[in-house]
């Protein structure tokens, strides 16, 4: 059986990594391989050189990918008062 490269391995770790994390965020499988998909755009979209000064590109990756999340991420209500099944939502 041939082994695939190693370099591919790590990306699709890494992908699988920023997926699950993304899936945590949004709630959704589509939400998730948006984030993931618009992360990696804007990573692809750096200039070689800022690629090259970013130390740790799986760092940079997640943080990318967190920041993404919280601006898809759907406002959700909060609970007003200990065992209220009121909600407000949040402005």
């Amino acid at each position: 059986m041939a082994r695939l490269p190693t370099t591919f391995c790590a990306v699709v770790v890494e992908r699988r990594l920023l997926w699950t994390l993304a899936y945590r965020l949004v709630g959704s499988p589509s939400g998730a391989e948006n984030a993931v998909r618009e992360t990696y755009t804007r990573w692809y979209s750096l200039p070689p050189d800022v690629q090259e000064r970013i130390d740790n590109p799986l760092s940079w990756l997640v943080g990318t990918l967190v920041r993404v999340c919280a601006v898809a991420r759907p406002r959700r209500g909060i609970c007003v008062g200990v065992g209220a099944r009121r909600y407000r939502t949040q402005r």
